[in-house]
C-alpha cells in the first residue's frame, strides 16, 4: 500500500488551485461522485470540489462566513460546520451540524444552496414534511446535531447524534 497527497499543502487556509497549490481549512467530510471528490470544511465553512482527473480544487459553496444563509449563488451562502455530505447525480446533501440543517447544493454552476430538511431553531426532535425555509412549523422534519449522511439512490439516511436516531428522508 502507498499513501500519497492528492491535494493540499498542509496550511489551514482556503485557496483554490491544482494539487499542492490548493489548501484546505479543516476538511472533515468527503464524498465521491463521477470522478470528483466533494469536501466539507468545518473551519472554512465551505464546500470544495476536487476533480480527480486534473487535481483542480474549486470552492463551490460557502462564503467563508460562519452563518445560516441559503443563496441561489453557492459562493454567497453562509454555512456553519458542514460536517458530512453525500452526492447524487444532481445534488450534494450537506449536514450543517451547528445549524441543525441538511442543505441541498446543486452540483452545477452556480451551485445554488437551499434548505433540504431541518430548521434553524435548535436541537429538537421532529418527524414530518420538510420545508425550504429556516423557520420550523409544527409537523416539520427537524434534526438535533445531524452528523452522518448517506443515500441508497432513492432515500437519504441521516444519523442524529444527540437523540441517538437514524432518520430516513424520502
Amino acid at each position: 500500500m502507498e499513501v500519497t497527497t492528492l491535494s493540499g499543502n498542509g496550511i489551514a487556509d482556503t485557496i483554490d488551485g491544482i494539487g499542492t497549490a490548493a489548501s484546505f481549512n479543516r476538511p472533515n467530510a468527503i464524498s465521491f461522485y463521477d470522478n470528483t471528490l466533494y469536501i466539507g470544511e468545518v473551519s472554512g465553512h465551505r464546500i470544495r470540489q476536487l476533480d480527480l482527473g486534473t487535481s483542480e480544487v474549486t470552492t463551490i459553496a460557502g462564503s467563508g462566513t460562519q452563518g445560516t444563509s441559503p443563496n441561489p449563488v453557492g459562493l454567497l451562502a453562509e454555512l456553519d460546520n458542514p460536517s458530512a455530505l453525500v452526492a447524487d447525480s444532481s445534488n450534494l446533501y450537506v449536514l450543517d451540524t451547528n445549524n441543525y440543517l441538511a442543505w441541498k447544493i446543486s452540483r452545477t454552476f452556480p451551485h445554488s444552496v437551499s434548505v433540504y430538511m431541518g430548521c434553524f431553531s435548535g436541537p429538537v426532535i421532529g418527524s414530518g414534511i420538510g420545508s425550504a425555509d429556516l423557520a420550523c412549523d409544527p409537523g416539520e422534519g427537524t434534526f438535533a446535531y445531524p452528523r452522518g449522511i448517506t443515500t441508497d439512490g432513492i432515500s437519504i439516511f441521516v444519523t442524529e447524534y444527540n437523540h441517538n436516531l437514524i432518520r430516513k428522508i424520502d
